[in-house]
Order: C-alpha cells, then structure tokens, then sequence
C-alpha cells in the first residue's frame, strides 16, 4: 500500500499541509519538524516522487508543465574509436527511453566534472536522472551524481561502485568460454589480463578462469599472466614462448594477435584464441561480445524503478544487473587434434 501526506500528518500529529512543507525543506517549518517528518516518512517507507513534485510546483506557480523525465547520458570525452563501443549503448538506452515517452540527452564529459560546471550546453535540473557509460581507466568524480534523482552507472568502477550497475556477466561467460574449449580438444588453456580490466570486472574472470579449469576435464595448469599494459607485447611474446598454452582467453585480440607474432606464432595454427567482453572484434575472433544494447536498455530500467520509488543515489546494497555476452563463434577456436 502506498504511504500517503495523510498517514505521515496522522504519526507526525501535524497537519498535511507541513507534512508537504517540511518534506520540501521549507524554512517555515521549524528544523526539528522537518528533521521528525523526514524520519517518520521513512520509516512508513514514504518516497517522494520528484517529477510528481516538480509538475504540481509549476501548476501553483502558473508556469507550463512538462511532465517528461530528463536522462542525461554521460560519456567520456574520448577519441572516436573509443566512443564506437559506448553509442550502441546508448541507443539501447534511447530505445527504452523512448518506449517510456522521456527524453534522453547525450553529454560529453573529462575526466573532472562537477554538477556546477558540467558539459558544455547541459543545465541540470533537480529531476534529471543520470546513466554514466563506461569510461575506461579515468571516471568521472564521484560528486557528478550526488543529489540526482537517479543515478546509474554501465561497467562502473571506483569510485562510482556504491551506484546501481549494469555489467557483463564476465564470470558466466569466462566458464562458458573454458567449457566450450575444453569440448573441442583443448587442454592447456591461458589467461591474460591487466590490472585494468581485473579492476572493472571485479576480479571475477580471473576467479572463473581458475575455478573452471578445474571443473572441465584435465586441463594444464598455465599460470595466468596479468601485464601492466595491453600494449606490452614483449610481456605477453614472452609468455607465449615460455608457457606454450594451446588457446588464450583474453579481453584484447590485437594485444594477444600482435604477441603472437612477436614470438613467431601463428593463430589458430599454433595455439586458439576466445575473447570475453570484446567491444568491436574482427568477425574471424571467437568470443563474447558485450550486450550493447541490452545493456543501455537495462541501465534505463533501474533508472525508471529508482524513479518511481524515489531512491537516493547512494546505496549500502547497491543492485547489480549481470547480462551474458553474445556468442561469436569464428574462426580462431578450430576444434584441437587429440
């Protein structure tokens, strides 16, 4: 049942009328009033509706009422390469936002931004919900979200971790990928990774990567390699050398294949390739893809639910939206001679 003014006026034993003024902060209420309404609407569970709130204060101000919600769609201000895997996301979101009749705005962000001097073009409004998408090793400060009506973040990583998320579910598909290796003959699987990416997936590909290689068969024990920087070929060469793994499982195709050649091998010739959590691979690669779009869409509904019940932006249970990655079956994942 949905707590009304009335039933907190009735606890509260004050009227309805500074019920409303107290839970809108108004200073003819005293600070204690406000301070006990504020406690007994939240023990009765009672969530403000702020689109609600904000149209019945243009009506009795006899300004024009808008009742669409506002998502702002924050994305790094990144190269266009890096952008590529960030749109679909959002036209994901867009489609969701769309269904709802709201309207959704994309902005640009640095790596500092603060809600009094966002992106150019963008004035904020006490109702605006915000989706910030993934914004690689430089996200945004955590003040950027603080007094939104609502607030989700896409692959999010410190210090954004206390927000709603949505996120690939790298674990299931990290078993997924040692499942389907081991099915089609191979038995000295690799890991490679960087502290990056262990960061953004919360350790937890590294974690399956382990666990599954025990569950699937007898699979050889080649210890994982985490280098500093997907760039450092030599690293990765190096490994390849010394470890020989018949198939690496990796989040980056062009760190694993310019490696490889650097050692003076070939894939899938000398050993296989899977990919987890690839933004834009060559269609030839065998992975997981991100959802893109299911993503978007998904971050868009815990924008609506926390909406429509009024949550604040920081949680001590923050939900967590795990979506699995798209099967690409390609040509760097042959079936392994036994």
């Amino acid at each position: 049942m949905q707590v009304t003014l009335s039933a907190i006026a009735v606890r509260a034993r004050v009227s309805k009328a500074t019920v409303s003024l107290a839970l809108h902060g108004h200073p003819r209420i005293s600070q204690a009033t406000r301070e006990r309404v504020a406690a007994i609407a939240q023990e009765l569970g009672y969530y403000r509706q702020m689109l609600v709130s904000e149209c019945m204060a243009a009506v009795r101000s006899g300004r024009s009422v808008t009742a669409t919600q506002t998502v702002i769609f924050l994305v790094p201000d990144a190269s266009e390469a890096g952008l590529s895997s960030v749109l679909p996301i959002y036209k994901g979101a867009r489609h969701r936002a769309r269904g709802r009749g709201w309207e959704i705005k994309l902005v640009k962000f640095g790596h500092k931004v603060d809600r009094a001097a966002p992106a150019a073009g963008y004035s904020p409004r006490p109702t605006d919900s915000v989706i910030i998408a993934p914004c690689g090793e430089n996200p945004p400060a955590s003040d950027l979200v603080d007094n939104r009506a609502a607030s989700v973040v896409v692959e999010g990583a410190p210090p954004l971790v206390d927000l709603h998320r949505v996120s690939c579910d790298y674990l299931a598909d990290t078993r997924d990928a040692v499942r389907r290796l081991a099915e089609l003959g191979y038995r000295r699987p690799g890991f490679v990774t960087s502290p990056f990416n262990l960061a953004r997936t919360d350790g937890t590909t590294l974690a399956s990567f382990c666990a599954a290689r025990l569950q699937f068969g007898d699979l050889g024990l080649v210890p994982p390699l985490i280098v500093p920087s997907k760039a450092d070929f030599a690293t990765i060469a190096g490994w390849l050398s010394r470890e020989r793994p018949d198939v690496v499982i990796a989040e980056d195709w062009s760190a694993v294949r310019a490696a490889a050649g650097q050692a003076g091998l070939r894939i899938p010739e000398d050993f296989g390739y899977i990919g987890i959590g690839a933004d834009s691979p060559e269609k030839r690669c065998s992975c997981f893809r991100r959802p893109h779009a299911a993503m978007g869409a998904a971050a868009l509904d815990l924008v609506a639910a926390q909406v429509i019940r009024r949550e604040n932006n920081f949680f001590n249970h923050p939900r967590l939206v795990l979506l699995p990655g798209d099967w690409q079956a390609g040509a760097t994942l042959p079936p392994r001679r036994r």
